[in-house]
Order: structure tokens, then C-alpha cells, then sequence
């Protein structure tokens, strides 16, 4: 069941992985307020029960006092709502035959579709011969984190950014860190996060010592007082990066694996260690030495560092002192296009910046495969091929190019969204002759390519069956022909309560379909893995016609996982 709305902010966190969730991808409903909607006018024909019972997935226990939302509709309207009972019983009007979103929701609880699974979820098919009055909705009681962070002499650490990051298998490629959530510690140290969907948990925090000073090398070296000198000296300290439970390495940080419901204590100490000096000659540009910025990468999230201070040596010398830097790898970025040194900073050091790896800038021109404009408004982001989360990202007015000033080496899929449309990139042109591919590969040089883009027109509607019947929740995945090459044309829908499925707007191509049964820790958008289940998949064609349905002529079969 497809769904059309999700928050701006949902999408930008899972940019990493929306090389398998292009628009047509199945999407959380926005569930509304509680009120009963005015009723629309008795439709003619039968209409058909929805009823169930909602219970804690955890305890089994039913669900009382439950907002149940269901909507129909094309695009999705609310169409009534209704209230638990004391034991989790609900049911809402009869409505005629059709596909429904239903939802809930309730304070302590994470809000959910039927059945639902990341982004994906199970529609209510109401017909004859269909089951409609027994649905088993399942809703997990949402989790917390929360903890307090110390000093060394045991006070609160108030303002300390704590960052928590959760493993996904989200997009099928594998597991990757996703940004949870970021917040900071309360005056008393405290910091807490709430409706956490179960998951394995890594947690990072990053503060300053509120005593530390941070004198430059140069005042340390003119101090003529001894003691004077040795007390900056002493003071001059920060807190390196500290995971939980308590190290400062990052690949031996412990995670939190939390369960539905669960209420984690994750209590964190900081210890002070003396900071670090980093000095480096910059050239001049146009009167002025440009200012280098510090990268850090916590848990796979490209985060610009804290440091207290960068002082500037005298005109035309070039230097440049950045102070007060915790100890730990750093990639530094200096110079127009930049350049990137990589530091391993255990102590104060100077740094040679013309060793760095040059990020060159990349202008990406579009084309539509049809010859038609290009929309407008593209959203064009850049993933890297290990599917880390560090994406550059742009927006594009066609047919103005999209244009990224400084991009690390290394191959990188184009991903272009839009708007108004379903579209995919179908190849990029680089050099005489486009490739049939979605990836760019970045070298120490600028990159200048022409994308070729097609608009998905056509609808696709089936069925997955095991023995002989609809099989609902099922994971349903159509496949292009080169998934290596063009992950970005991977679709996928959950089939509904009859065994029913529809993926819209899909670009025309040669495709495999594939149903997958208890698929929802596969690596599925991984070759490799594609591979096992494509001997048994259904092979379809989609036209380039606006409007046009291809109805399966035979069902699906689904595939153990």
C-alpha cells in the first residue's frame, strides 16, 4: 500500500538509502487529529465491516483508549476514526469495497499503520469473501534512553551535545548507521529520548571542559611567570569524543539494544585530557588567509568539530593556530576547491595541508531521455557507493545545473527526486558516450556530466500468492534489469490484506518481480542477494504510456526468505 506523505526530515535522514525509495515507495501515514470526520453522503451497493482488536505487542494485553484512523481515497483522505474499548476491541462504520489505510495511535505507543514495517505497510481490502471483522493490529509501546552526564569530580555536565545513532537495515544494502536523534544535557546533566523503535543503539557525546582555557602556543612561550605558565598549561584541556559505556573508541563502544517498552539508563562519565595544538601556513587569497574548518566523523555522521579558537599570525605570514581540539582523527579542509588532510591528533602538531586530497566541485547537467523539459524544483543528491550517510545534497531549478562545490573522491550514485513526478536517472554522460549506469566517479579533478532522466508513467498491479491464496505482508520488490548499475530503479510495496500489490508511476524498462515472505532484515537491494530468489521472479515490461495499468497475468509466487 502506498502511502503520499512523510516529513522533510524522515526523507533527509534516509537519503543514504533512497536509492531504493524513490517516490513511489510506500510511505507513513500521517495520522490526524482524533476528531470524527463530518460523514460523506451513503454510498450505494454493500458496504463491509473493519473491526479488530489492538494489543501490546509486547504483553499481548489489549489497547485501551486507542485513536484507530482509517483512510480511503485517492489521494488519502480521512475517512472516520474511532476509540478503543477497555479490552482493545474497536470498529469502525462498514464502508463500501476498496483499499483503506488504517492507523493508531496512543500516548506511550509509537503511532503505526497496519502491520507496518518501515515505511511500508499493509492496507485493509474490504470485498466479498473478505475477512475484514478480525484484524490483528499490533502496536509497540515506544522505548526511552535517558542518562546523566558527569566530570571527573562527579558534577552535571550541562549543554554536552549527546548523539544517538541506531543500526538499520533500512534500504537493503547491509547495516548502516542512522541519525536517531541529537540533543543536550539539561542543567543538571540529565538527557533523555523517548518513542525509540526497538533497534541496537550507539550513543556518542561531545562537550567542554567549563574551566579550559586555551592559550595559544604563543602565549605560552611569551609567559615570563612560571607558575602563570604552568597553570594555563594545566587548564588548557577538552573532552575528546566519549562513547557509551565510557570509551573514547569509537570501535569499542558497547551498544544498547532496546526492546518495545524498554527504559535505558546509559549514565556517562567525561575525563579530561590535555588538548591539542594545531598549527599550519595557509596561502593568502585576495588580501586574507582563508579559514580551514575541522571535520570529525562520529558514528558515521560527518560532524564539524568544537574548537574553542583559530588565531591568525601576522599579515602575509599565512599562519593559522586552531586550539583546544580533543585528541582524535580529524579530516581538515582548507583552500577553494578544498583540500582534505587526514589527522590522527594524539598530541599538538603541525599540519602540512598541501598533502591533502583535492574535492573538486561537480556540475551535473540534466536531460530528459524523451526530449521533454526536465522538471523543475530537482532535488539531486549524491550517495556514496558504501551507502555512508555523508551525502552532499543540492536542489536543482531546471534546467539550471545542479552544482556541488567540493565532493570527496570516490564513486557516487546520482539520485534525482522531484516533486511532481516519479523520476530516475537512466544513464549519465561523462565523456563522448553516455553509460548506462547511475554512479560518477570522482577523481582530483572538476566533474562536469550530463544526466539523462526518464518520468515513470506507467502503473503495475499483481498479486502474491502462497498455496493458493493471497498472502498479506509480504515483501513484493521489482527488480531492473542491471540492479548493480541502477539501485535508484528498485522498487518496492508490501502486499495487502488479499495478497494484492500496486507500485505506481514506474519507469519504463524490463523488470523482475519477486515476493519475498518474512523479508524485512534482508539485504535486499544487495545483488548478491537478488540473485537467489530472480530464477523464480515473474519478468514484465513497463511501458512508457502515460496512465497505463499493467495488470499481472499471473500471480506471484512468494519465496521463503
Amino acid at each position: 500500500m502506498t502511502f503520499q506523505a512523510m516529513p522533510r526530515r524522515l526523507l533527509c535522514a534516509l537519503v543514504a538509502v533512497a536509492i531504493a525509495c524513490l517516490p513511489a515507495c510506500a510511505q507513513s501515514p500521517q495520522l490526524p487529529p482524533t476528531a470524527t470526520q463530518p460523514k460523506p453522503a451513503t454510498p450505494a451497493g454493500p458496504l463491509y465491516p473493519i473491526a479488530g482488536v489492538l494489543t501490546d505487542s509486547t504483553s499481548s494485553e489489549g489497547i485501551a483508549g486507542a485513536t484507530l484512523t482509517l483512510l480511503g481515497g485517492q489521494p488519502r483522505h480521512v475517512i472516520q476514526t474511532t476509540q478503543s474499548d477497555p479490552q482493545g476491541n474497536f470498529a469502525l462504520n462498514p464502508v463500501p469495497a476498496g483499499k483503506y489505510s488504517l492507523g493508531a495511535s496512543r500516548r506511550g505507543y509509537m503511532t503505526s499503520a497496519f502491520d507496518q514495517h518501515d515505511q511500508l505497510s499493509s492496507a485493509i481490502v474490504t470485498g466479498p469473501g473478505q475477512d475484514t471483522e478480525h484484524i490483528p493490529f499490533r502496536l509497540n509501546p515506544g522505548a526511552t534512553i535517558r542518562g546523566v552526564i558527569t566530570d571527573d569530580s562527579g558534577e552535571p555536565v550541562p549543554a554536552a551535545n549527546v548523539l544517538l545513532m541506531r543500526k538499520s537495515r533500512f534500504g537493503g544494502q547491509g547495516e548502516h548507521f542512522v541519525k536517531s536523534i541529537a540533543g543536550q544535557t539539561d542543567d543538571t546533566g540529565l538527557f533523555e529520548f523517548w518513542n525509540l523503535v526497538p533497534g541496537t543503539y550507539f550513543l556518542a557525546v561531545r562537550a567542554t571542559p567549563w574551566y579550559a582555557i586555551h592559550p595559544t602556543l604563543s602565549d605560552l612561550r611569551n609567559e615570563t611567570d612560571d607558575q602563570q605558565r604552568a597553570a594555563m598549561a594545566a587548564l588548557d584541556v577538552a573532552y575528546p569524543v566519549t562513547y557509551f559505556d565510557g570509551t573514547t573508541d569509537e570501535a569499542s563502544a558497547s551498544p544498547v539494544t532496546i526492546q518495545s517498552g524498554d527504559h535505558i539508563e546509559a549514565n556517562l562519565s567525561l575525563h579530561a585530557v590535555p588538548a591539542v595544538h594545531l598549527t599550519m601556513r595557509l596561502p593568502e587569497s585576495k588580501g586574507y588567509t582563508p579559514m580551514p574548518t575541522l571535520h570529525q566523523t562520529i558514528l558515521g555522521e560527518d560532524e564539524i568539530a568544537s574548537v574553542t579558537n583559530m588565531s591568525v599570525g601576522a599579515p602575509g605570514d599565512g599562519m593559522v593556530e586552531i586550539t583546544g581540539v580533543p585528541p582524535g582523527q580529524y579530516s581538515i579542509l582548507t583552500g577553494n576547491p578544498p583540500h582534505a588532510t587526514e589527522l590522527d591528533t594524539t598530541g599538538s602538531q603541525d599540519v602540512d595541508t598541501s598533502a591533502g586530497s583535492l574535492y573538486p566541485p561537480v556540475t551535473l547537467n540534466f536531460r530528459m531521455a524523451d526530449g521533454t523539459p526536465p522538471p523543475h524544483s530537482l532535488r539531486v543528491i549524491l550517495v556514496p557507493e558504501n551507502l555512508g550517510l555523508n551525502q552532499p545534497d543540492t536542489t536543482a531549478d531546471s534546467p539550471a545545473p545542479a552544482q556541488f562545490q567540493s565532493v570527496p573522491p570516490g564513486r557516487w550514485h546520482v539520485i534525482v527526486l522531484s516533486q511532481t513526478s516519479a523520476i530516475a536517472v537512466v544513464s549519465i554522460q561523462t565523456g563522448s558516450a553516455p553509460t548506462s549506469d547511475n554512479r560518477i566517479t570522482v577523481r582530483n579533478r572538476p566533474v562536469t556530466a550530463t544526466v539523462n532522466l526518464a518520468i515513470g508513467k506507467a502503473n503495475m498491479e499483481g498479486f502474491a500468492l502462497k498455496d493458493g491464496k493471497g498472502q498479506p505482508g509480504v515483501l513484493v520488490i521489482l527488480v531492473p534489469a542491471n540492479p548493480d548499475a541502477h539501485r535508484d530503479l528498485i522498487r518496492r510495496d508490501q502486499s495487502d490484506s488479499d495478497g494484492s500489490f500496486v507500485l505506481p508511476y514506474v519507469i519504463p524498462g524490463d523488470y523482475s518481480l519477486i515476493a519475498i515472505e518474512d523479508a524485512w532484515e534482508l539485504d535486499w537491494a544487495k545483488p548478491e542477494v537478488l540473485s537467489r530468489y530472480l530464477p523464480n521472479a515473474i519478468k514484465v515490461t513497463m511501458p512508457a504510456n502515460p496512465g497505463a495499468t499493467v495488470h499481472l497475468g499471473k500471480p506471484v509466487p512468494v519465496q521463503p526468505r
